[in-house]
C-alpha cells in the first residue's frame, strides 16, 4: 500500500496483542477497526466475510471457529441499508442488532474491519464506543501518497509495449480521468467534515 502511513502504524501496534503471550498476560484482544472514506482510495485494500440471520450467524460462526483471524466486511452500509426505516422490526433490523453485540460482546480472537463509503444511513449505535477500537478516515491522496502509490505500481509495471514508462506517459493517462474529486466534490467534502470530528487520519 502507498500512504496511510498512520494506520498501518496502527495495525502494527495491536498485532503482539494476538500473540500467546499477549493472551497469557490477560492483555484484552482488539475488537477491530472501522475504515470509512472515499471510494477507491485503499480502505478494502487495507483488509484483504449475510444477507440473513442464518448467513450472519453462520459468518460469524465460521470466523470463530478459524480464529484468530480478521474478518473483512466490506462497504457494511450496504448490508445493513434501511435499517433504520424498519423501527428495529423486521429481518434487517435483527439481523444489526444481532451483529452489534457481537461486536460489542465477543470474546474469541476475532478481529473486524469493517470498511464504509457513506455512513449516513446507519444508525449512530454502530459508532459507540467498544464496537470498534478505532475509526480512521480514508481520504483522497495528497503529492505524498500519490507518490508512494505510483512507486508501488511502478515496481510491478516496468515496461509499457516494450519501452520504460515516462512521466509523459503517466501525464497523458492522468488528462483522460475524471476524479472523484471533481464528480463528487459534495460527497467527499460532506464526508471528510464529519471525519475531522469522528475519525483519526490514516494518512499522515
Amino acid at each position: 500500500m502507498g500512504g496511510l502511513e498512520n494506520l498501518t502504524a496502527w495495525f502494527k501496534s495491536r498485532a503482539p496483542a494476538f500473540a500467546n503471550t499477549a493472551r497469557y498476560a490477560g492483555l484484552p484482544l482488539p475488537k477491530g477497526v472501522l475504515l470509512v472514506g472515499v471510494p477507491g482510495c485503499g480502505k478494502s485494500l487495507s483488509a484483504r466475510a449475510g444477507q440473513s440471520e442464518a448467513n450472519l450467524r453462520m459468518a460469524i460462526q465460521t470466523a470463530e471457529a478459524v480464529s484468530p483471524c480478521i474478518l473483512w466486511i466490506d462497504e457494511v452500509e450496504k448490508g445493513f441499508s434501511g435499517v433504520r426505516g424498519q423501527g428495529g422490526e423486521g429481518v434487517a433490523a435483527r439481523v444489526f442488532g444481532s451483529f452489534l453485540n457481537w461486536l460489542q460482546d465477543k470474546r474469541s480472537p476475532v478481529f473486524v474491519v469493517a470498511t464504509a463509503n457513506d455512513l449516513s444511513g446507519i444508525p449512530p449505535e454502530f459508532l459507540r464506543q467498544g464496537r470498534f477500537d478505532d475509526i480512521f478516515f480514508v481520504g483522497l491522496p495528497g503529492d505524498r501518497e500519490r507518490e508512494a502509490v505510483f512507486r508501488v505500481h511502478l515496481a510491478r509495471r516496468k515496461r509499457d509495449a516494450g519501452r520504460e514508462l515516462e512521466t509523459a506517459d503517466m501525464a497523458a493517462a492522468a488528462k483522460e480521468t475524471y476524479p472523484l474529486s471533481r464528480s463528487r466534490a459534495r460527497e467527499i467534502a460532506l464526508l471528510t467534515a464529519w471525519a475531522s470530528r469522528n475519525a483519526k487520519a490514516a494518512s499522515r
